[in-house]
This record gives C-alpha cells, sequence and structure tokens, in this order.
C-alpha cells in the first residue's frame, strides 16, 4: 500500500465514512492514478478535468458516476492533500433528476407469481412492501423483526441511522 493510499485511508477513517463509501473512494482514486499512470501527488486540476471529461465522452458513463468519481477525487485533494483549487477549477456536474420507475401492484404481483424460490420471493416482496435499502435488507435479522408493533428494526440504516419501518400484515404472515 503506498503512503498516499495509507493518508488517504486513515482520513476517511477520522471522517467516519461507511465502508461501502471508503472502498468507492480508493477505487475511484485507483483508477485516475492509473488512467495516467502516476501517482494523483504529481496531477492537478488540467488532469482531473481531462479525466473526468474522459468518463462523460469516451466511457460514456452515467453523471452520477461522474459525481462519484470527483468527489472521490475531491476528498484526496482538498481533505487528504489539502489542496485549495479544486472547488474553483473542477465545476460539479448539474444533475437532471428523474423520477423514479414505480411498479404497478400487477406488475409486482406478476413478478411474485413468477417466483418459485422462496427466499427469492421474501427478498423482493420485503424489499416492495417495505422499501429498505440493499445493504438494511442484507444486514436484517429474525430478532429485528417486532410482530407486536408489526414494524422492522433497522439497525444500521444509511448513515448509521437506527429506524423503524412498517410491516404489511401480509408480509409478516410470510416472514
Amino acid at each position: 500500500m503506498t503512503p498516499l493510499r495509507k493518508r488517504m485511508t486513515a482520513q476517511l477513517q477520522l471522517r467516519n465514512l461507511s465502508k461501502t463509501t471508503e472502498e468507492t473512494y480508493l477505487k475511484g482514486v485507483e483508477r485516475f492514478a492509473r488512467y495516467f499512470r502516476k501517482s494523483p501527488e504529481h496531477l492537478g486540476p488540467e488532469e482531473v478535468r481531462e479525466y473526468l471529461l474522459h468518463l462523460k465522452n469516451e466511457r460514456k458513463v452515467q453523471t452520477n458516476t461522474i459525481l462519484v468519481n470527483r468527489s472521490a477525487l475531491r476528498f484526496l485533494y482538498v481533505d487528504t492533500l489539502k489542496q485549495k483549487w479544486f472547488d474553483e477549477e473542477i465545476p460539479q456536474p448539474k444533475r437532471r433528476p428523474g423520477l423514479p420507475g414505480i411498479l404497478t401492484p400487477d406488475e409486482v404481483t406478476r413478478i411474485l407469481d413468477q417466483t418459485t424460490n422462496l427466499k427469492h420471493w421474501t427478498v423482493i416482496a420485503t424489499f416492495y412492501a417495505t422499501a429498505l435499502r440493499c445493504d438494511e435488507l442484507r444486514n436484517l435479522k429474525v430478532s429485528d423483526i417486532d410482530r407486536e408493533r408489526m414494524v422492522i428494526h433497522v439497525r444500521h440504516g444509511k448513515g448509521g441511522i437506527a429506524r423503524d419501518v412498517p410491516l404489511p400484515a401480509t408480509l409478516l404472515e410470510r416472514l
């Protein structure tokens, strides 16, 4: 592990960012360094701009991917290397918010009817009925289901915040 990667990892841990964010930022900086075949310490705003344009124009990635890579590079240069130029030199891409696709009850019923594996059915139904995030569902335990109050206790939600999610009676029967 390079000294720069160690410094960035330590800085990420001090900021108490999630493990997923930590890994994503480190991979983003690693790809940036690999693209130029140089340590990011020896690269500046022109290279950052060139790399983000490469992602947009040549790799044709989505705006969110560019935003994540920009955030990783911003963390590296502003928080780890203490560079002041980043926010002035590197513009933030404009987001074009779109509405999420929402399945109709008939579409959900069709999906569930075609699912023969009980485990898969339970995962799909729980996602639909509770709107849990992937990590929240993956970390769910049987003890997190409160049958009396008809809620699921999400112990480590986004940002490490615990919350209770209502549980429909039909799903509670299956669980």
